[in-house]
Order: C-alpha cells, then structure tokens, then sequence
C-alpha cells in the first residue's frame, strides 16, 4: 500500500512572509511624501529596514530551496535514491504540542520525521502520520543530504505488520 510519494516539488509558502516584509517596505519608499506620514525619516528607516531584512530572509529561502531541489529532488526523480525495507523499530513519537520529531529505525538506518521544513515525508504520528508504532512493515525510499534521510517515497505494507514488536 503506497502511503507516500513526493512527485512534485514545491516550495515551503513560508517564502511569503519575507516577500510580504519586501513588499511592505518598497511600499514605504513609494510613499515617503505621504501627507499623513508623522516623519520623512522614520518612514525611510523603516522601508530600507524592512527591504534589506526581508531581501536577506527572502533570498536565504530561495538559496535552501534551491539546494534542497538540486540535491534532494532532482536525485530522486533520475533514479539515485537508496531503499530500505524492513519493520520499523526503536519508535520515538513526539507530543501533539512539541516541537520535537518522531524517531524511529528500518533496516539499521534512522529516520526523523516532522522536525524541519525540508522536502520528504514529515507528518508526525501525533498529526495522523502512516509511521505510528513499532511492528509496521515498510519500505521506504529515500535521499540521503545534509546529515538526514529525505523519505521521498513511504510504502506500508500491513499484511506483514508484526505485532510482537509493539
């Protein structure tokens, strides 16, 4: 039963909130002769501030993306993916209200899902994700960068769970 599978590639929306500082400060210097505005000085301060703040958060997003596509994606889709199959052990859920991650184990290799906002499978047990217990065959693909495991793609196969392992 195929769970997950990352066929897309599209940027976290978070990127909005830096082009939405940019867009507010480039509004400020269209507007520095604003009748209404209480000083030419405070309105210049804070456009050039939001602008160069929002410029700087906005690109470091961009930069990030475009590692994580170049680097994470783009592997994935011509083929160069490592696979690991085997029953999920060593499970570590994170609370509903913690920032933490879930943990767990396949195959001698750890997975973390659900800490950061990088490409992959990252819901967490506590947001209804697949990988909820020990016991659960699976398969995963996944690309290995920057000292984590991508899960590009998340079969679960439950007609080989073992329920001694929970």
């Amino acid at each position: 039963m195929n769970v997950y599978d990352y066929k897309y590639f599209f940027p976290n929306p978070i990127i909005l909130i830096p082009l939405a500082i940019l867009g507010f400060g480039v509004y400020c210097l269209c507007n520095l002769h604003n009748p209404f505005a209480p000083s030419l000085k405070r309105v210049l301060m804070v456009g050039l501030c939001c602008i160069i703040i929002g410029g700087i958060c906005f690109f470091a997003c961009a930069f990030s993306y475009w590692a994580q596509y170049k680097n994470v994606y783009l592997p994935y889709k011509n083929g160069n993916y490592e696979e690991a199959e085997g029953y999920v052990s060593d499970f570590h859920a994170a609370g509903f209200l913690d920032s933490g991650a879930d943990r767990f184990t396949v195959d001698h290799r750890e997975f973390v899902i659900g800490a950061d906002l990088e490409i992959g499978y990252k819901r967490g047990a506590a947001y209804g994700g697949a990988i909820n217990r020990n016991g659960l065959y699976v398969k995963i693909r996944y690309v290995p960068y920057k000292d984590s495991l991508h899960i590009m793609r998340l079969d679960i196969f439950p007609e080989k769970d073992d329920r001694s392992l929970y």
